[in-house]
């Protein structure tokens, strides 16, 4: 019998790691033959150190309801209350870049920012960072809409980040690209918008999709976009 001691792998824990809430919105034909990033960006997150919930959704109405339920994140004790935390909504963009597709609801990008308005509401201590994983997410218009509404609600606090998919993309290959992102993620300073260039950057070569962001300038009160030509 062998003397050697096994060694004991522990999980390594993410750096900074956020509270993800992966709102998810297949086709009937995606759910059936198991065509969905959540699965796996779920499970592959928690081992990174994230903590993670998701959410599936099948109509506008069903997406209302998990925007007003994660809004009352600040009703409970605050442990962690300076986490970053992420909205993941994953869902079939409009062939038009109009919006996205919840069920049979056709969402319009004025129309999902008051779904997310009572999260803007709640002024939490960590930075939000919104993700748009869908094919023409980078055509939105939903910062546009969130900059004009800030002027009439002006003490709403929006994303820090909106980090969206360019043009269309596979579920795998979003599947792939993201979890590479929220790996790295957690290194990151968002304060440096520097180093979250880089990051999308890295993503980018080693073949996976590109990933754009918007920025939130809280001076000039309105978003910046990168769009990662690299």
């Amino acid at each position: 019998m062998s003397n050697r001691k096994r060694s004991l792998n522990r999980v390594s824990r993410a750096d900074t790691p956020v509270r993800l809430f992966i709102l998810e919105s297949p086709g009937p034909l995606d759910a059936l033959e198991g065509r969905a990033e959540g699965p796996a960006l779920s499970q592959i997150s928690k081992l990174i150190g994230h903590q993670v919930v998701t959410f599936p959704i099948i109509s506008a109405s069903q997406f209302d309801d998990c925007c007003d339920y994660i809004s009352t994140i600040t009703d409970y004790e605050d442990t962690g209350a300076d986490t970053p935390i992420c909205i993941h909504i994953s869902a079939h963009g409009l062939e038009d870049g109009t919006g996205l597709c919840f069920g049979g609801n056709e969402v319009h990008w004025t129309e999902l920012m008051d779904s997310l308005l009572p999260i803007f509401r709640k002024n939490m201590a960590g930075p939000l960072i919104l993700v748009l994983s869908a094919c023409n997410a980078n055509r939105q218009e939903l910062t546009r809409a969130i900059e004009k509404h800030i002027e009439e609600e002006p003490k709403i606090s929006p994303p820090k980040y909106v980090f969206c998919s360019n043009e269309s993309v596979p579920w795998s290959d979003a599947a792939v690209g993201w979890t590479v992102f929220y790996h790295l993620l957690p290194a990151v300073n968002l304060e440096n918008r520097d180093q979250v260039k880089d990051t999308l950057k890295k993503i980018k070569s080693i073949g996976l999709p590109k990933i754009w962001y918007y920025r939130w300038d809280v001076r000039r009160k309105e978003y910046f976009r990168y769009e990662n030509k690299s």
